[in-house]
């Protein structure tokens, strides 16, 4: 899947920090690592620490993003060729996944990564993707 994305909102530091943003809130009640860890994803992929903080946070985003992105191309979907991406589409898909699906999946995300020592948290983190997309998990 490509998004017609011709002003790279999609990749640009608003879309980024946006994304970020979502993820901060998990950081508030860690007493073991600072809040300022889920402030720079890229920091984290970087600086990979096993911690139950980082994977929190790395799951998070890459769940968020995930989701959002489906989220847009759904919501594209119903636009005219060839539906470029535009800050509204964007700002609004944003909106509405904070309203409605965020706290319940930071949630899931939060389980998971509460049994991470005993678990592989990588598969359960793909199979909540495919659990929230409708998709068939892998056995």
């Amino acid at each position: 899947m490509k998004f017609h994305d011709p002003n790279q909102l999609l990749s640009g530091h608003e879309f980024c920090t946006a994304m970020v943003k979502l993820i901060e809130p998990l950081s508030i009640h860690s007493e073991s690592q600072p809040p300022l860890i889920c402030l720079n994803v890229k920091f984290l992929y970087g600086r990979y620490q096993k911690s139950s903080l980082t994977a929190l946070c790395l799951g998070a985003y890459i769940v968020n993003l995930t989701l959002i992105l489906h989220n847009l191309f759904i919501d594209m979907l119903t636009q005219e060729p060839p539906r470029p991406v535009t800050r509204e589409l964007i700002d609004d898909t944003l909106q509405r996944y904070k309203a409605s699906d965020i706290r319940r999946v930071h949630g899931l995300i939060r389980a998971i990564v509460d049994q991470m020592l005993t678990l592989h948290p990588e598969e359960k983190i793909a199979d909540l993707i495919r659990g929230e997309l409708g998709m068939e998990t892998v056995k």
